[in-house]
C-alpha cells in the first residue's frame, strides 16, 4: 500500500503500470498545514 498527492499524475500512472490501484481518495492536511488531495493505492500480492 502507498499514499500519492492527487495531483501528481506521472507516480499515479507508474504505479498503476506496477500494478497498483487507487482504493481511496481523500484530503489530507500536511505538517506545513496545507490541504492536499491524496490517493491511497494498493497492489495485490
Amino acid at each position: 500500500m502507498l499514499y500519492t498527492n492527487a495531483d501528481n499524475v506521472n507516480a499515479r500512472k507508474c504505479y498503476q503500470k506496477c500494478g497498483f490501484a487507487v482504493v481511496e481518495e481523500f484530503r489530507d492536511v500536511m505538517a506545513d498545514g496545507s490541504c492536499v488531495g491524496r490517493y491511497k493505492m494498493r497492489r495485490e500480492l
